[in-house]
């Protein structure tokens, strides 16, 4: 991994606290679990014609449904520990954020205030096959 130096008022505008991160991830968690629902609705068709072909194949797509279960749950379990955290709990973020390879994640995963025009010309988006 490629290390930054950064100044003292660089590092302490990368410190946040717990709360805002734990809901900035719930919220990804959320996000994630819509996207894979909405995915769900478009295989279902797929999933039953290929069923009647291979019987077993019903019960292992349901995994897809559990994960998206799963995330929804990681998801509440976060966003819920938010409001427990006190507000002079923080975490310095900055080398956190930086295995993120996906920008706009990455992005949106910081608040606005961290967000230099350097980072923002990080490419690392997610490639469509």
């Amino acid at each position: 991994m490629n290390m930054k130096v950064a100044t003292v008022e660089q590092r302490e505008a990368a410190v946040e606290p717990i709360a805002e991160i734990l809901g900035r991830v719930g919220q990804e968690l959320d996000d994630l679990a819509g996207q894979l629902q909405r995915v769900q609705g478009l295989i279902s068709p797929l999933v039953l014609q290929a069923s009647s072909l291979e019987p077993g194949f019903l019960q292992e797509i349901q995994a897809v449904d559990h994960i998206e279960q799963k995330l929804t749950c990681l998801s509440r379990f976060l966003s819920a520990l938010g409001p427990f955290m006190h507000g002079h709990w923080v975490l310095d973020m900055s080398e956190a954020s930086e295995v993120v390879t996906l920008s706009e994640l990455a992005r949106r995963l910081r608040t606005a205030e961290h967000i230099t025009d350097e980072t923002e010309q990080v490419s690392g988006d997610f490639e469509l096959f």
